[in-house]
């Protein structure tokens, strides 16, 4: 039983497969294609999992191992993050989750995984992020996106060629600066993605109102604030750009409480429901 998380459709799919998986527990991969620019929400759906099988006194019968195309573990698609590495790779061993770093999917059947280095891990259920592609709307258009169906932009977010087009988030083409053994994106992480449409709704204001000086803000160089969710634990993110090089990173660990997603999620809904946009 294989699936991933990214839309609502194969959100619930995965529900029920969970549901059924818990009825007769096995080994769990849980892991993170080769290319794909999301992995940290594979560590929460870990994290999350581990915490369920103990909630359902089923952790016994579960083996979780992690496969991950990083080079480190906490390599995010960002070059890392300091302590990241360092507190995931003491996390992991803590509750005896397996992990593979540079994993590289070369085939999937129904009952294992196989690895390009030969490797075969067997599961019984199993999460894996793919790699995104840009939307149909994008690939159905003549020299409007990369090959992957993104938006190549300038730093004002107007697409390289077509000024009155704008591209933002995870619709924006944010190449990958560094070279790992396995490939692997760039994630545009939820803050990366608020500031960079607020800057192309900037510009296209100035343009209405007949300026040409725009605001240029690149994306790689946005801070990341970033809430990872971990069972009953979280980690908090932050550094000043989302990519190196950077002045000033740091992972902070909540070993008690998973309260600041839940806060962060209430000031949000507030924030939008309330026409606040211009807040953080």
């Amino acid at each position: 039983m294989l699936s991933f998380i990214v839309t609502p459709e194969t959100a619930l799919e995965t529900r029920k497969r969970w549901l059924e998986f818990i009825k007769d527990p096995g080994p769990v991969v849980v892991g993170v294609t080769q290319g794909s620019q999301c992995t940290g929400p594979a560590y929460e759906f870990m994290f999350n999992l581990e915490k369920r099988c103990r909630d359902l006194g089923i952790r016994k019968k579960v083996n979780i191992t992690f496969i991950t195309p990083e080079p480190f573990l906490g390599h995010l698609g960002i070059g890392g993050i300091t302590g990241s590495n360092f507190i995931l790779k003491k996390l992991l061993p803590m509750f005896r989750i397996n992990y593979i770093t540079n994993a590289e999917i070369q085939e999937v059947s129904s009952k294992n995984i196989v690895l390009k280095s030969g490797q075969s891990i067997p599961y019984k259920f199993s999460m894996i992020m793919p790699m995104f592609k840009g939307a149909k709307v994008v690939r159905d258009s003549i020299e409007l996106g990369t090959t992957d169906a993104f938006i190549p932009v300038h730093n004002t977010y107007q697409h390289t060629q077509y000024s009155n087009i704008f591209g933002v988030g995870i619709a924006a083409d944010l190449p990958v600066k560094f070279r790992t053994p396995v490939p692997i994106g760039v994630p545009k992480t939820g803050y990366a993605a608020d500031e960079s449409a607020k800057t192309a709704t900037e510009n296209i204001v100035r343009l209405i109102n007949g300026k040409t000086k725009l605001e240029a803000k690149p994306m790689s160089k946005i801070p990341d604030i970033c809430i990872m969710d971990a069972g009953d634990k979280e980690m908090l993110s932050i550094t000043d750009s989302l990519l190196k090089p950077r002045k000033f990173s740091i992972v902070i660990p909540n070993p008690f409480y998973d309260v600041c997603k839940l806060m962060f999620e209430k000031y949000y809904l507030w924030k939008v429901r309330y026409g606040y946009s211009m807040l953080p």
